[in-house]
């Protein structure tokens, strides 16, 4: 099932156990995509996943907790996921949620990998990262 970046995003707030900025959330809905597409070969969100500054972004829900700014989102909201979804996405929340934000960032800024060669220096800021740049180069 697609779902859209909000919901996942709400999901993701609501089970990390702890407080996380808007950035890490970014890298966490990043990488949540990337780990569900490795385990099921579908998309988990639809929506456009661009090369801003900081590292891979999803414009939509970025726009839902910028009221935050870099504090932590405080707000809980329901999110419709469930099931084996929910499972697969505790288990990436479980991986990222120790990390901190600097070290989501560098990993999403590997040399080679789709937010570098989207963002390409600046040049390509804020543009979107091709799903299939995306499964090319981060999911094997």
């Amino acid at each position: 099932m697609v779902y859209n970046a909000v919901d996942v995003a709400r999901f993701i707030v609501g089970n990390a156990g702890e407080p996380v900025s808007n950035l890490k959330l970014q890298k966490m809905l990043y990488f949540a995509w990337v780990g569900y597409y490795n385990k099921t070969r579908t998309y988990l969100f639809g929506d456009d996943i661009c090369a801003w500054k900081f590292g891979p972004v999803i414009p939509s829900a970025y726009s839902e907790f910028r009221i935050y700014g870099g504090m932590p989102i405080t707000t809980r909201k329901e999110s419709t996921i469930r099931g084996r979804d929910a499972d697969m996405l505790k288990d990436v929340i479980s991986a990222c949620v120790g990390k901190t934000a600097t070290s989501l960032v560098n990993m999403a800024h590997r040399p080679g990998g789709p937010w570098e060669r989207t963002y390409d220096g600046g040049l390509g800021d804020r543009k979107k990262i091709p799903f299939e740049r995306i499964v090319e180069l981060e999911c094997q």
